[in-house]
């Protein structure tokens, strides 16, 4: 028998919708709003606590899944939003090197401005490209792209990011799955489309055991890391807004969906 399990992000009160909007009354408020200080040395500080409702903390967490340590390298896949803060959390975390994989060079641009090895799959091997420059392989490996990845010719092919994870993970070390995962008939209402999509992944078991792998993954839970990255946007230690390229009214919100 399946087990059900709701997912709440973290915040433990399942079946109330998010929402955007100047003003909101909030079921359960206190166990689940997050607040933020007043007065900050962050000039910046109103867009960065935005980020600490998902996807900073999601970048934060899937860090940590890894098993991160200060002085691992890292091999990100992705450079949507979330995988560029988790570059950004891992080189304020103590990383030697860190990889970027996507296709898209506006965003491994990106990468490449905040401290980030950027390799665009659409133009060689990134699992190849990583082993070159790192032989023995990386310390911790980071999917945050979830069940839209493509492979290099554009197709889904929703196992080709874990077996490269696989394929560049040293032995012993850790990998961590931060995106999206999502398909098959028990799809959240959410995303209704989602039960058009398969809800298995191909990848290659044995190696993973062979390598003595160990894989971290879990939705995010901002309640749980509010605080640390809140200090570090209040301290200024964190300025998240490079990952915005636009802000728009309240007004201007249906038309921008």
């Amino acid at each position: 028998m399946a087990q059900s399990i709701p997912i709440t992000f973290g915040t433990g009160t399942p079946g109330y919708g998010g929402l955007q909007a100047e003003y909101a009354l909030v079921p359960f408020a206190d166990d689940s709003l997050i607040p933020i200080p007043i007065t900050s040395q962050n000039t910046s500080a109103e867009l960065d606590y935005l980020m600490t409702s998902d996807i900073f903390t999601m970048a934060w967490g899937a860090l940590t899944y890894s098993g991160f340590q200060p002085g691992d390298s890292v091999a990100i896949f992705g450079t949507g939003p979330v995988d560029l803060l988790a570059v950004y959390s891992a080189l304020l975390r103590g990383v030697t090197r860190v990889y970027s994989v996507d296709r898209v060079q506006s965003r491994l641009d990106k990468a490449r401005e905040l401290g980030a090895i950027p390799i665009n799959f659409g133009e060689t091997d990134p699992a190849a490209e990583i082993l070159e420059r790192e032989p023995n392989g990386v310390n911790r490996s980071l999917d945050c792209v979830g069940f839209e990845a493509v492979n290099a010719s554009r197709q889904l092919e929703n196992g080709t990011v874990i077996n490269q994870m696989i394929n560049v993970t040293a032995f012993g070390g850790g990998m961590a799955i931060g995106g999206v995962w999502n398909g098959g008939a028990n799809s959240t209402a959410g995303g209704p489309l989602l039960g058009n999509l398969p809800d298995q992944v191909p990848f290659s078991l044995p190696s993973l055991w062979r390598k003595a792998l160990t894989i971290g993954t879990g939705i995010v839970l901002p309640l749980e890391l509010a605080e640390p990255v809140i200090q570090m946007i209040h301290s200024g230690k964190a300025i998240l807004g490079f990952v915005v390229s636009g802000e728009i009214s309240i007004e201007e919100a249906p038309e921008y969906y």
